[in-house]
């Protein structure tokens, strides 16, 4: 069996292939491998946008974040005294299996399949916040309550999971400032989540989220992408669900990759030697 890790995208510093430094808008063969070719970390080489998750301490304690150059609290809401916002939720007998974070919000997988998301609220978070439900504190997401999540990722301004039954679950915001809308009409509204609806039934076995981009892998192994094309990092450029055919690669995807601030998408495949 040998791997073969694929992709298309920002490439003008040479990040995806070293010889050529243009944008790759046809996926490219990166490398092959015969043990493993999952990426570590998918990210824009800047540091100036990190958003860090941590469970609140206390309702009052909460850890300091950098972020953009300032400091600023997770936890409650920088505006309001500490001693004034709501109490967290008990996340002492929640046993986080995963964490995701966008540029404004992070996500948490849970052992019993609920996720719970924080952040600013000023982009969705997949629920609207409350007095009782804070956007600074990990709350579960109402729409998927009922579900059993057993993968979540997180990009952009953007968040995704996908269900047991393979029911694949986006929200989230366009980029500001300049975000064309109509490259972003898969999200739903502010604090609602959306099923992903692809043009034939089959079951979503992997997402990955970009920076203003999603893909997500069927059962079949074929991919989908909706989101900005500008640099070649989905096929079509606008908010529909689109196949990315004719694909390049002769094997089978077994998973996609993005990142929070990534303007590319990779793929792995597995192909008989």
């Amino acid at each position: 069996m040998v791997l073969e890790l694929w992709g298309s995208g920002f490439n003008a510093h040479g990040q995806l292939l070293p010889a050529r430094n243009t944008d790759i808008r046809t996926p490219a063969l990166l490398t092959t491998g015969k043990a493993s070719l999952k990426p570590l970390e998918i990210t824009w080489s800047s540091l100036t946008c990190i958003y860090v998750s941590l469970p609140p301490l206390s309702p009052t304690l909460t850890p300091p974040v950098e972020r953009d150059g300032t400091t600023t609290t997770y936890g409650t809401t920088p505006s309001v005294p500490a001693a004034a916002a709501a109490p967290p939720p008990p996340l002492a007998n929640v046993q986080i299996l995963k964490t995701a974070a966008s540029m404004t919000s992070t996500l948490h997988l849970t052992s019993t399949g609920q996720v719970l998301t924080a952040g600013d609220s000023r982009h969705s978070l997949g629920r609207r916040p409350s007095t009782s439900t804070p956007a600074g504190t990990p709350c579960p997401v109402p729409s998927l309550v009922e579900h059993k999540i057993h993968t979540i990722a997180a990009g952009g301004f953007m968040g995704a999971a996908i269900d047991e039954m393979g029911g694949c679950y986006v929200w989230g915001s366009p980029p500001p400032p300049d975000a064309a809308e109509e490259d972003f009409s898969f999200l739903p509204e502010y604090g609602e989540v959306a099923l992903v609806e692809l043009d034939e039934d089959e079951d979503v076995v992997d997402v990955a989220v970009g920076s203003g981009h999603v893909l997500v892998l069927g059962e079949s192994g074929r991919v989908w992408a909706a989101g900005r094309a500008e640099c070649g990092q989905t096929p079509a450029g606008d908010g529909t669900w689109r196949r990315w055919e004719p694909a390049p690669w002769k094997g089978r995807v077994t998973a996609v990759f993005a990142g929070p601030e990534a303007w590319c998408s990779l793929v792995l495949v597995e192909r008989e030697g």
